[in-house]
């Protein structure tokens, strides 16, 4: 089973946010992810959200992950996804 997004925190600037992602053996882990926008001659040629490297992180619950994210991540806040 691949892992599942079980949370998502994004920043208030809403161009950064960290996944909150379920592995298979039921820890969780965090992803932290930015907003990107390809352009070229003023076109939009590709946007999305791309991974960055992180440090590794497993937790026993989504609650321990959220809290240990909101303390790394200062510019983070929480979204109803």
């Amino acid at each position: 089973m691949p892992p599942r997004v079980v949370k998502i925190l994004e920043g208030a600037d809403r161009k950064r946010r960290v996944l909150i992602v379920e592995r298979d053996d039921g820890a969780y882990t965090l992803i932290v992810q930015r907003y990107y926008q390809n352009v070229y001659e003023g076109q939009l040629i590709a946007d999305g959200w791309t991974s960055v490297p992180a440090w590794a992180s497993i937790y026993q619950t989504v609650e321990i992950a959220e809290r240990e994210a909101t303390e790394q991540f200062r510019w983070l806040t929480s979204s109803p996804h």
